[in-house]
């Protein structure tokens, strides 16, 4: 009587040689960033396999926050890069509240330039706070926030 091959997951699959009676395990990709855990279990013995993650590319915001002050005229536009060695990575970047814009401009190899600019109609008097979120497209990994300020006077 062959020996009962079961594994926990859809991502190990055994198949069974006729010739040698031995079973080869194939493991699919894990395209995830987190590990996972499976069981193979072949008759009485269990095996624990581990399957790291694909880690999330890596990348730095410069600055790494930026404060606006509105004095009741326009204020000037601000930038930041992104600074990563992979000159391919996609990256989505969004602002948290749309009295804060941002967009691409021209970037060199290694990084890419945003410029950032303010709707000063929408701010209220004091202090007014969002982010701009940045994250790797299709990643999964959570978005690095960059803090940006605008200080608006209050009227006395």
């Amino acid at each position: 009587m062959p020996a009962r091959v079961i594994s926990s997951g859809l991502w190990i699959r055994s198949v069974p040689n006729p010739v040698t009676g031995k079973y080869v395990f194939t493991i699919g990709p894990n395209q995830g960033q987190n590990p996972r855990l499976g069981v193979a279990i072949i008759g009485d013995q269990k095996v624990l396999l581990k399957q790291e993650g694909v880690p999330a590319p890596q990348f730095a915001v410069a600055p790494g926050s930026m404060a606006f002050a509105n004095e009741g005229k326009r204020t000037s536009p601000k930038e930041f890069s992104i600074i990563s060695g992979d000159a391919s990575t996609t990256y989505v970047v969004v602002s948290s509240l749309p009295w804060l814009k941002v967009e691409p401009t021209e970037g060199k190899k290694r990084g890419r330039r945003y410029k950032v600019t303010i709707d000063s109609d929408r701010l209220r008097p004091g202090r007014n706070e969002a982010f701009i979120l940045i994250s790797v497209a299709g990643s999964g990994a959570s978005p690095l926030p960059l803090r940006v300020t605008a200080e608006v006077p209050k009227l006395r």
